[in-house]
């Protein structure tokens, strides 16, 4: 089996993505992998140039708030005793395109991220990062099916 060096945990900071943590912790303790937490920011759609809404500096704060989230996720995982090698990044971009372009440029060995499961009308409107992530990957993917909240449950 070849040895896992680099895992790439992309996260948009939600309950979702954070299901993925545990996982990547162990994996990473279990290789003494590297792990790379990424965070990508969408570019603002502007359809219209009249617009006197100001893009580059929204994307600039975006990434600015990004930042800042990412390091105090990596301080939370190393606070709790677990003994990782952390590496951040920001970028501006689409998400899927995104994070396969992190994984060629830094060799990653695994992705690994989670996914709702969505399917029928709900998977057609609003696709899968996850599924554009494993078709065009560079390394593989561990994809994590979400947890469901149980009732009465927080």
């Amino acid at each position: 089996m070849k040895r896992i060096k680099k895992i790439l945990w992309p996260t948009d900071f939600s309950e979702l993505a954070n299901q993925a943590v545990e996982t990547v912790c162990s994996l990473a303790k279990a290789f003494r992998s590297r792990v790379i937490i990424c965070h990508i920011v969408q570019p603002v759609p502007v359809a219209v140039p009249a617009v006197t809404f100001d893009v580059a500096n929204y994307e600039k704060e975006m990434l600015k708030s990004a930042r800042a989230n990412l390091q105090q996720l990596a301080i939370s995982l190393r606070r709790k005793g677990r003994q990782l090698k952390i590496k951040t990044l920001t970028e501006v971009g689409q998400p899927a395109e995104s994070i396969t372009g992190i994984a060629s440029r830094y060799q990653v060995d695994l992705i690994v991220l989670c996914t709702h499961g969505r399917t029928g009308f709900n998977h057609f409107l609003f696709g899968s990062v996850a599924e554009r992530v494993m078709r065009t990957s560079p390394c593989p993917v561990l994809v994590i099916r979400a947890r469901e909240k149980k009732a009465g449950k927080d």
